[in-house]
């Protein structure tokens, strides 16, 4: 949509100026692909496009004033300075857009879980698992009976799962968050 109000300025300024718009049009065109191009390889996203697309308009603009103001036979007509208004307007919307987003659009980061804690050695951490979970450390209670059947199905099945020595602690979390135990 910019780039189409952009080339139609540019238009403007060419039939009036030049006596043909079509060629600052194209410029224009080209001037706008080349700005989405620059903020897209250097990673940016849409919103930092649209100034990109503005800033190497405004560029042009830039341009063609010096163009007119070096060549022999300048314009009478003034139509090009009535322009830069809206060019400047287009890159205040354009830096409005990229604020808007970062702002108030831009997905804000999710806290990080709650992690367990580390531990030295795995009878500190089912220390803790029982600090926590009382029921744990009662022999043949359901969730000690569950955390044994799946300590013997991660040696069978997840032995990397075992090897962090906070395992006890996880894995009684684990239990406790499941659906049936809530």
């Amino acid at each position: 949509m910019l780039t189409i109000a952009l080339a139609l300025i540019f238009y403007r300024i060419g039939s009036t100026d030049y006596g043909k718009g079509w060629p600052t049009a194209l410029l224009s065109i080209l001037a706008s692909f080349t700005g989405v191009a620059l903020t897209s390889f250097a990673g940016y996203d849409a919103p930092m496009a649209a100034i990109g697309v503005a800033g190497a308009n405004i560029l042009l603009y830039i341009a063609l004033l010096t163009y007119n103001v070096t060549r022999k036979a300048p314009s009478t007509s003034q139509s090009g300075s009535s322009s830069l208004p809206f060019l400047i307007l287009l890159l205040l919307a354009a830096g409005g857009a990229y604020w808007f987003y970062q702002v108030r659009l831009a997905p804000v980061p999710e806290p990080a879980p709650a992690s367990v804690p580390k531990f030295a050695t795995v009878a500190e951490a089912q220390r803790e698992a029982v600090r926590r979970y009382p029921e744990l450390g009662v022999a043949g209670s359901k969730l000690n009976r569950e955390f044994i059947a799946r300590h013997k199905l991660y040696e069978q099945q997840r032995p990397e799962y075992l090897r962090d020595p906070a395992w006890p602690l996880r894995l009684a979390e684990e239990l406790t968050q499941t659906p049936q135990r809530k």
